[in-house]
């Protein structure tokens, strides 16, 4: 069976700059979601081995006794 083959998009030079600037403009917006995704992680892990060691301590304490 023959193939249909279609001939590649073709961008004018306004239009090729347009084009980059909303991917540029949706990379930084990426970037800046996995930083704060990043940072919450962090945040969330250091809350959580806190709570963890508090509780510990005092079974260790309870215990202890």
């Amino acid at each position: 069976m023959a193939q249909v083959v279609t001939r590649p998009q073709r961008f004018t030079p306004d239009e090729w700059k347009l084009a980059s600037k909303i991917k540029h403009k949706n990379a930084e917006h990426n970037r800046v979601a996995a930083e704060r995704l990043i940072f919450e992680s962090d945040r969330l892990d250091s809350e959580t081995r806190e709570e963890s060691d508090t509780t510990l301590n005092d079974v260790d304490k309870k215990i202890g006794e």
